[in-house]
C-alpha cells in the first residue's frame, strides 16, 4: 500500500504538469499555428482543458462507485495512451 508520502510526491508531480500545461500549450501554437488562425487554436486548446476537467470531474465518481478507486487511474491512462497514439498519428 503506497505512504501518504508517496502519494504527496506523485501530487506534486501532477501539479507540476498542470501548471505547465497553459503555458507550453500557448507555445506550441505559436509555434505550430498560422497567425491568423492562432486565437482559434487558444480558443480550442482552453476550453479542452476546462471540458477536460468537468469531464472528468463527472465520470471519476461514476467508476468509483462501480468498478473502485483504481478504475479511475485504469481509464484516464488508458485514454491518455490512446490520445498519445492518435496525436502521434496526426503529428507525424
Amino acid at each position: 500500500m503506497p505512504s501518504s508520502a508517496a502519494l504527496c510526491v506523485s501530487r506534486a508531480f501532477v501539479g507540476f504538469g498542470q501548471a505547465t500545461a497553459p503555458s507550453a500549450a500557448t507555445d506550441m501554437i505559436a509555434r505550430a499555428v498560422p497567425p491568423s488562425e492562432r486565437a482559434r487554436a487558444v480558443t480550442f486548446v482552453f476550453s479542452g482543458f476546462h471540458v477536460g476537467s468537468i469531464l472528468g470531474l463527472l465520470t471519476a465518481p461514476w467508476l468509483i462507485q462501480h468498478y473502485g478507486w483504481q478504475s479511475v487511474f485504469v481509464t484516464f491512462g488508458a485514454l491518455g495512451f490512446v490520445w498519445w497514439l492518435w496525436f502521434e498519428q496526426v503529428g507525424a
